[in-house]
Protein backbone atom coordinates (compact mmCIF):
# COMPACT_ATOMS: atom_id res chain seq x y z
CA UNK A 1 0.00 0.00 0.00
CA UNK A 2 1.31 3.78 -0.95
CA UNK A 3 3.08 4.90 2.19
CA UNK A 4 5.43 7.79 0.25
CA UNK A 5 5.00 10.03 -2.58
CA UNK A 6 8.26 11.94 -4.38
CA UNK A 7 7.85 14.94 -6.62
CA UNK A 8 10.99 15.50 -8.31
CA UNK A 9 11.84 19.11 -9.87
CA UNK A 10 13.42 17.50 -13.42
CA UNK A 11 12.90 21.05 -14.77
CA UNK A 12 10.84 20.47 -17.58
CA UNK A 13 7.89 18.52 -17.25
CA UNK A 14 6.50 15.83 -14.04
CA UNK A 15 7.82 12.97 -12.35
CA UNK A 16 6.70 11.66 -9.05
CA UNK A 17 7.52 7.98 -7.52
CA UNK A 18 4.81 6.29 -5.19
CA UNK A 19 5.92 3.71 -3.81
CA UNK A 20 5.98 2.06 0.14
CA UNK A 21 8.67 -0.67 1.49
CA UNK A 22 9.06 -2.80 -1.08
CA UNK A 23 7.34 -1.56 -4.01
CA UNK A 24 7.61 1.87 -6.74
CA UNK A 25 5.75 3.31 -9.33
CA UNK A 26 7.65 5.82 -11.42
CA UNK A 27 4.55 8.18 -12.46
CA UNK A 28 5.92 10.10 -16.13
CA UNK A 29 9.40 11.73 -16.31
CA UNK A 30 9.33 14.66 -18.42
CA UNK A 31 12.67 16.35 -18.69
CA UNK A 32 15.91 14.63 -20.57
CA UNK A 33 17.76 18.11 -19.86
CA UNK A 34 20.88 17.43 -17.61
CA UNK A 35 21.13 20.11 -15.71
CA UNK A 36 19.16 18.17 -13.00
CA UNK A 37 21.42 15.56 -12.47
CA UNK A 38 21.06 15.65 -8.69
CA UNK A 39 17.55 14.22 -9.13
CA UNK A 40 18.37 11.56 -11.75
CA UNK A 41 20.25 10.44 -9.12
CA UNK A 42 17.67 10.34 -6.51
CA UNK A 43 15.16 8.93 -8.54
CA UNK A 44 17.63 5.97 -9.78
CA UNK A 45 18.66 5.67 -6.47
CA UNK A 46 15.35 5.39 -5.06
CA UNK A 47 13.92 3.33 -8.12
CA UNK A 48 16.95 0.54 -7.72
CA UNK A 49 15.64 0.36 -3.63
CA UNK A 50 12.78 -1.50 -4.55
CA UNK A 51 11.63 -4.76 -5.52
CA UNK A 52 8.85 -3.80 -8.00
CA UNK A 53 9.27 -1.04 -10.05
CA UNK A 54 6.35 -0.13 -12.47
CA UNK A 55 6.42 3.10 -14.62
CA UNK A 56 3.27 4.88 -15.37
CA UNK A 57 3.06 7.03 -18.71
CA UNK A 58 -0.48 9.31 -17.82
CA UNK A 59 -0.44 10.78 -21.58
CA UNK A 60 1.62 10.92 -24.37
CA UNK A 61 2.85 14.35 -24.41
CA UNK A 62 7.01 14.78 -24.44
CA UNK A 63 6.89 16.63 -20.96
CA UNK A 64 5.56 13.59 -19.19
CA UNK A 65 7.93 10.77 -21.28
CA UNK A 66 10.77 12.49 -22.33
CA UNK A 67 13.26 11.88 -19.78
CA UNK A 68 12.10 8.09 -19.67
CA UNK A 69 15.23 7.37 -21.45
CA UNK A 70 17.66 8.72 -18.68
CA UNK A 71 17.19 5.74 -16.75
CA UNK A 72 18.28 3.22 -19.33
CA UNK A 73 20.85 0.51 -18.19
CA UNK A 74 19.90 1.44 -14.61
CA UNK A 75 16.51 0.64 -13.81
CA UNK A 76 14.42 -2.13 -15.65
CA UNK A 77 10.30 -2.06 -15.13
CA UNK A 78 8.47 -5.15 -14.38
CA UNK A 79 5.47 -3.40 -14.79
CA UNK A 80 4.73 -0.54 -17.82
CA UNK A 81 1.16 1.34 -17.43
CA UNK A 82 0.48 3.32 -21.04
CA UNK A 83 -2.63 5.42 -22.42
CA UNK A 84 -4.79 2.56 -24.71
CA UNK A 85 -3.45 4.08 -27.40
CA UNK A 86 -2.88 0.54 -29.83
CA UNK A 87 -6.68 -1.05 -29.41
CA UNK A 88 -8.04 3.06 -28.40
CA UNK A 89 -8.55 6.13 -29.89
CA UNK A 90 -4.96 6.18 -30.74
CA UNK A 91 -5.54 3.92 -33.92
CA UNK A 92 -8.17 6.18 -35.18
CA UNK A 93 -5.13 8.85 -34.94
CA UNK A 94 -2.83 6.74 -36.48
CA UNK A 95 -4.77 5.59 -39.67
CA UNK A 96 -6.51 9.07 -40.05
CA UNK A 97 -2.90 10.68 -40.10
CA UNK A 98 -2.60 8.52 -43.53
CA UNK A 99 -5.60 10.27 -44.57
CA UNK A 100 -4.48 14.12 -43.77
CA UNK A 101 -1.78 16.56 -42.98
CA UNK A 102 -3.57 18.26 -40.39
CA UNK A 103 -0.26 19.21 -37.45
CA UNK A 104 -2.46 18.05 -34.29
CA UNK A 105 -2.74 14.92 -35.53
CA UNK A 106 0.66 14.16 -36.84
CA UNK A 107 2.18 15.64 -33.68
CA UNK A 108 -0.22 12.74 -31.89
CA UNK A 109 1.03 10.29 -34.11
CA UNK A 110 4.29 11.15 -33.37
CA UNK A 111 4.15 10.64 -29.33
CA UNK A 112 2.70 7.43 -29.89
CA UNK A 113 5.15 5.91 -32.27
CA UNK A 114 7.77 7.33 -30.16
CA UNK A 115 7.05 5.25 -26.96
CA UNK A 116 7.82 1.67 -28.52
CA UNK A 117 11.09 3.48 -28.94
CA UNK A 118 11.84 4.81 -25.65
CA UNK A 119 10.65 2.30 -23.41
CA UNK A 120 12.39 -0.60 -25.77
CA UNK A 121 15.78 1.18 -25.31
CA UNK A 122 18.76 -0.24 -23.27
CA UNK A 123 16.90 -2.40 -20.83
CA UNK A 124 13.70 -0.12 -19.48
CA UNK A 125 11.81 -3.12 -20.25
CA UNK A 126 12.53 -6.84 -21.00
CA UNK A 127 11.04 -10.16 -21.97
CA UNK A 128 9.26 -10.31 -18.51
CA UNK A 129 8.08 -6.87 -18.11
CA UNK A 130 4.27 -7.02 -18.46
CA UNK A 131 2.74 -4.05 -20.14
CA UNK A 132 -0.57 -2.82 -19.22
CA UNK A 133 -2.84 -0.44 -21.64
CA UNK A 134 -4.78 2.06 -19.43
CA UNK A 135 -8.30 1.69 -20.38
CA UNK A 136 -11.27 4.44 -18.81
CA UNK A 137 -13.14 2.86 -16.36
CA UNK A 138 -10.81 -0.01 -15.46
CA UNK A 139 -8.67 -0.81 -12.18
CA UNK A 140 -4.88 -1.64 -12.28
CA UNK A 141 -4.21 -4.03 -9.75
CA UNK A 142 -0.35 -4.56 -8.74
CA UNK A 143 2.06 -5.10 -5.45
CA UNK A 144 1.55 -1.15 -4.98
CA UNK A 145 -1.78 -1.03 -4.59
CA UNK A 146 -5.34 -0.39 -6.79
CA UNK A 147 -5.81 2.55 -9.13
CA UNK A 148 -9.19 3.41 -10.99
CA UNK A 149 -8.19 4.44 -14.26
CA UNK A 150 -9.81 8.20 -15.08
CA UNK A 151 -9.23 9.14 -18.68
CA UNK A 152 -10.62 12.68 -20.63
CA UNK A 153 -12.11 12.66 -23.58
CA UNK A 154 -9.18 12.40 -27.04
CA UNK A 155 -10.89 16.05 -27.87
CA UNK A 156 -10.38 17.51 -24.24
CA UNK A 157 -6.53 17.04 -25.11
CA UNK A 158 -5.89 19.00 -28.43
CA UNK A 159 -8.67 17.60 -30.70
CA UNK A 160 -11.40 19.79 -31.13
CA UNK A 161 -14.89 17.97 -31.40
CA UNK A 162 -15.39 18.60 -34.89
CA UNK A 163 -12.36 16.78 -36.18
CA UNK A 164 -12.91 14.15 -33.26
CA UNK A 165 -16.43 13.48 -34.65
CA UNK A 166 -14.72 13.57 -38.39
CA UNK A 167 -12.06 11.39 -37.30
CA UNK A 168 -14.43 8.77 -35.67
CA UNK A 169 -17.02 8.55 -38.65
CA UNK A 170 -14.69 8.25 -41.75
CA UNK A 171 -15.32 4.79 -42.79
CA UNK A 172 -11.86 3.70 -44.35
CA UNK A 173 -10.78 4.79 -40.88
CA UNK A 174 -13.24 2.81 -38.82
CA UNK A 175 -12.49 0.02 -41.62
CA UNK A 176 -8.59 0.24 -40.38
CA UNK A 177 -9.07 0.51 -36.90
CA UNK A 178 -11.50 -2.43 -37.07
CA UNK A 179 -8.98 -4.88 -38.92
CA UNK A 180 -6.52 -3.72 -36.53
CA UNK A 181 -8.48 -4.99 -33.34
CA UNK A 182 -9.11 -7.91 -34.49
CA UNK A 183 -5.59 -8.79 -35.15
CA UNK A 184 -4.15 -7.25 -32.20
CA UNK A 185 -6.77 -9.23 -30.26
CA UNK A 186 -6.28 -12.45 -32.23
CA UNK A 187 -2.37 -12.49 -31.90
CA UNK A 188 -2.49 -11.41 -28.20
CA UNK A 189 -4.74 -14.82 -27.71
CA UNK A 190 -1.52 -16.79 -29.83
CA UNK A 191 1.16 -15.76 -26.75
Amino acid sequence: MINKIAAFNVGWGDCSILYDDNNCMLVDYGSKGNKKQNCLNDIITLLSSKKEKSLMISHLDQDHYNGISLLANKVTFDNVYISDYVTGFGMYLLASALLTSNNVIVNQVKHILNIPQVLLSNGLINKNSRINFLVSGNKIHNKLDDFDVLLPNIYNGGLNSKLYNKIISNKAIKDFVEFYKSFFIKTEKEF
